[in-house]
């Protein structure tokens, strides 16, 4: 089951470099949406994270662990139908 009004895809470099995230609400949501926990990431790397949405123009976000990115993941932030979301984390350290 689980739920059907979101759905999400995640693709990672296969050196750990890089990894962009796309986030879709499909409907209006059922309630919050819970973290997108990541894998595939270098846990001892900082990545520069950089969110981009389809009304705003793309927000840097704090800088994060690997380790971080993928145990506590990224916040669900989308909560209209037919929203959408991308993340694109760049490893910098």
């Amino acid at each position: 089951d689980g739920d059907r009004t979101r759905a999400a895809l995640a693709f990672t470099a296969p050196d750990r470099s890089r990894a962009a995230v796309v986030a879709y609400q499909l409907e209006e949501p059922d309630g919050p949406g819970t973290a997108l926990p990541l894998s595939g990431l270098d846990p001892n790397s900082n990545y520069e994270v950089i969110s981009t949405d389809l009304k705003d123009q793309p927000a840097r976000l704090d800088p994060r662990t690997g380790a971080d990115l993928m145990d506590r993941g990224i916040e669900w932030a989308l909560n209209a139908a037919t929203t959408a979301r991308w993340w694109e984390l760049r490893r910098v350290g």
